[in-house]
């Protein structure tokens, strides 16, 4: 089909386009970022035909390609941040940090990553996601060590290190769980798509998928509830919740680093969406949308401590002071993304966390509930502490007053106006696409 070259293929001409002109020139960023347009484009199409109702759209040999209400949804979020990313990135004109070698550098690789992300979601054949996913791992830890230093490279490998580690580990599921279809379905065409892996599930051993969902946890839950009975699933994305709830709440009191903070701030959501996706179909909805919402916060917030860190030349919390003062937008957009993601209304985040609770209550897990709000109020008191201290007090003699160009801010107002919208209406078209979701992740 159409529409799964629209959504693959820009990326890569992007990426060409770049490795081709050598040095560096700005009209190469203005035309990514252009093409960024015909992905989310391709995107809205796919979630288009999702509303509409009738069977996924497949492409290419095996129906290797498929795009259902799930994969719409995450191609949606993809694109969009993709799109926003690449609109301000640096090297599009005007001044930049970067030299040509590095904006060269950074234009192959973030395409190519926004290629392998989304053909991941595409991905109908496991072996084709599990390939997709580590090759995310690999083009962005080019990324990291945009400027060569000790600290960078560092992390890079720690980067690919870690990574590897948790793709390694859904490898080892991935062939449990194709060894035993063998054995149960013997030679069956196109084994390692979903809807075979799915139709086959209940009469895969409940002891090796057991062992594989260890490996993999999410990837394979449908496969895995309809061949275990017993919320088996379900008890081990309560563990890994709350597991993540504890480590990222209390790294956020710990947090000296405002990146890092928002780094910890993002393992405490998927704890949270873990949680839900635990708590049966309300559950699930919740979890959902809490991913879109999250998705828009901190992509927000992650934009501006660019900025943030351009203009005090520090990513340490401690440096900087008197925010609202040197940058009144950013200092203002920073705080309402972050109040946004600690759960606060009229955003999004506090409907979707009302909702998840909800579900937990509803389903008799009062102390499981009651320990997630009490650690939630524990990374609420510790965000509020370090922004209230950034965004007030004597700026540095240092650091000039001024703001960034306007058109480095009017695109990040969408994803606060996104926020402020979910937090006060669903849109119909969302919800039934979020209904459609849950159909498939709470099927047994």
């Amino acid at each position: 089909m159409m529409l799964f070259g629209l959504l693959l293929v820009p990326s890569l001409l992007a990426a060409l386009l770049a490795f081709m002109v050598r040095p560096y020139r700005a009209f190469v960023g203005q035309v990514n970022a252009l093409l960024s347009l015909v992905t989310l484009g391709a995107a809205l199409a796919f979630a288009a035909l999702a509303l509409a109702g009738g069977d996924a759209p497949t492409f290419g040999p095996g129906e290797i390609f498929r795009a259902d209400s799930l994969a719409a949804l995450l191609m949606v979020c993809v694109t969009a941040v993709a799109t926003l990313t690449l609109l301000l990135s640096p090297g599009l004109g005007g001044e930049t940090p970067y030299d040509a070698v590095q904006l060269r550098r950074y234009h192959i690789f973030i395409n190519l990553f926004i290629f392998a992300m989304l053909l991941a979601v595409a991905a109908n054949n496991v072996g084709i996601m599990w390939i997709a996913v580590e090759a995310t791992t690999i083009f962005s830890a080019f990324i990291i060590p945009l400027t060569l230093t000790k600290a960078s490279v560092e992390a890079s490998w720690k980067y690919i290190l870690i990574g590897s580690v948790g793709i390694a580990l859904a490898f080892a599921g991935t062939v449990l769980g194709y060894f035993d279809f063998v054995t149960q379905a013997a030679h069956v065409e196109n084994a390692l798509n979903w809807p075979v892996l799915l139709a086959t599930a209940p009469r895969l051993h409940p002891e090796v998928m057991r062992l594989a969902f260890v490996f993999i946890l999410v990837g394979y839950k449908v496969v895995v509830d309809a061949t275990v009975v017993g919320g088996y699933t379900d008890n081990l994305l309560f563990a890994l919740g709350m597991l993540s709830l504890l480590i990222g709440c209390f790294s956020l009191v710990l947090a000296r680093n405002y990146k890092r903070m928002l780094a910890y701030s993002s393992i405490e959501h998927t704890g949270l969406i873990c949680l839900g996706l635990a708590l049966g179909p309300l559950g699930t909805f919740a979890a959902l949308l809490h991913l879109i919402n999250h998705t828009a916060a901190k992509s927000l917030v992650f934009f501006l401590v660019g900025h943030i860190e351009g203009k005090y030349g520090s990513p340490v919390i401690e440096h900087v002071r008197g925010l609202l003062k040197v940058m009144p937008w950013t200092g203002g957009l920073f705080a309402a993304g972050l109040l946004a993601l600690i759960g606060l209304p009229p955003f999004g985040l506090f409907i979707t966390e009302f909702a998840l609770f909800r579900a937990g209550f509803a389903l008799n897990h009062p102390w499981l509930m009651g320990a997630a709000l009490a650690l939630l109020a524990v990374a609420f008191v510790a965000v509020i502490n370090h922004l209230n201290r950034m965004l007030y007090g004597p700026p540095p003699e240092s650091v000039t007053v001024g703001e960034v160009s306007g058109w480095r801010i009017a695109p990040l107002l969408v994803s606060g106006a996104t926020l402020v919208v979910l937090g006060l209406t669903l849109p119909a078209p969302l919800a039934v696409l979020l209904n459609q979701i849950v159909g498939i992740v709470s099927r047994t």
